[in-house]
């Protein structure tokens, strides 16, 4: 879980996303991040920057299925509070009304808060050794039995 700020405004991500969600949200993003992974390579040593990726990411979620990016954007922020002052945090996103809390919050900010969840809940998808996509060995011997 962690703290970061977005146009001055102070958030945090309260818990991680379930497995089940995260499943979810990575079968979800998985052709975005097709899209992405071209860009990140050919931007160097330094790595890329999110204005970067702006361009494959608009790209890639104008393609997508409106009730794919709602199902990203509405369990991303799910998990995520904002500081309110005297150590007050208040979720940003009200899972019952499935609506923002927060009425100044655009798109942009959104979207930012969105890729820190998923930086945060899905490099584990993204660093998986590719062992665990080979084939199980039979580790037991099987015998007859007379």
């Amino acid at each position: 879980m962690s703290e970061f700020d977005i146009d001055g405004t102070t958030y945090r991500t309260n818990r991680k996303l379930s497995a089940f969600e995260q499943l979810h949200v990575a079968r979800r993003v998985a052709p975005l991040i097709t899209r992405l992974v071209p860009s990140a390579q050919s931007s160097g040593d330094t790595g890329p920057t999110f204005l970067s990726m702006m361009g494959p990411i608009i790209d890639g979620l104008s393609q997508m299925p409106d009730e794919d990016v709602n199902y990203i954007i509405n369990h991303c922020a799910s998990v995520v509070q904002r500081a309110q002052g005297g150590g007050i945090w208040a979720p940003i996103w009200n899972v019952p009304a499935g609506r923002l809390m927060f009425e100044d919050l655009d798109g942009m900010q959104l979207l930012r808060i969105a890729i820190i969840v998923m930086q945060e809940n899905l490099a584990n998808f993204m660093t998986a050794p590719a062992s665990l996509f080979q084939s199980p060995t039979q580790t037991t011997s099987v015998s007859p039995v007379n």
